[in-house]
């Protein structure tokens, strides 16, 4: 049985080809992350022309905050009161935990990533990438990845807890 994972990746490029080429060359790259199978949907790729770009970017933002609300509570849920706790923080699945919640702080792409800016290496929208869209607009490229992982995760049965639906992140 495998999952489906949702991605907006923002990327620069001439073109939507050349950006999708960039994001398919980091995948590739990236070591953590290997996915069966990997679909651009054309349908919900856009411009920063577009102006569907911005309210689609705080959707994929504001899911990005939610898991990380959610992973932050379930560490709480294990037992984690303060960062004072860090220091006896049990090694496995709490310790996987805070790893994925690094991970996202840091910009570091994962299977959560409900929006990634690969230019910023970012989960949020910087004030960078802001003002590249206000200047350059037809430069930015939102690209909706669908991507699909046979055989689960490592936290099977318990990221349900903060993914928002049975078996993966949203």
């Amino acid at each position: 049985m495998g999952e489906e994972f949702l991605h907006d990746i923002l990327a620069t490029g001439p073109d939507m080809e050349s950006a999708g080429r960039r994001i398919l060359g980091f995948l590739d790259a990236t070591p953590l992350v290997r996915y069966h199978r990997l679909e651009f949907d054309r349908d919900l790729s856009m411009n920063g022309r577009d102006d569907r770009l911005l309210p689609r970017v705080g959707e994929a933002v504001a899911e990005n905050r939610r898991i990380l609300d959610a992973m932050l509570a379930e560490l709480r849920h294990e037992g984690l009161a303060d960062l004072a706790d860090l220091a006896r923080l049990e090694q496995g699945y709490q310790s996987k935990l805070f790893h994925v919640i690094a991970h996202i702080l840091d910009g570091f792409f994962g299977i959560d990533s409900r929006f990634y800016d690969l230019d910023e290496s970012s989960h949020w929208l910087t004030g960078h990438r802001r003002r590249l869209l206000a200047d350059m607009p037809e430069q930015c490229w939102l690209i909706r990845i669908r991507a699909r992982l046979d055989g689960g995760t490592d936290f099977a049965g318990r990221q349900e807890r903060f993914s928002g639906r049975k078996g993966g992140p949203a």
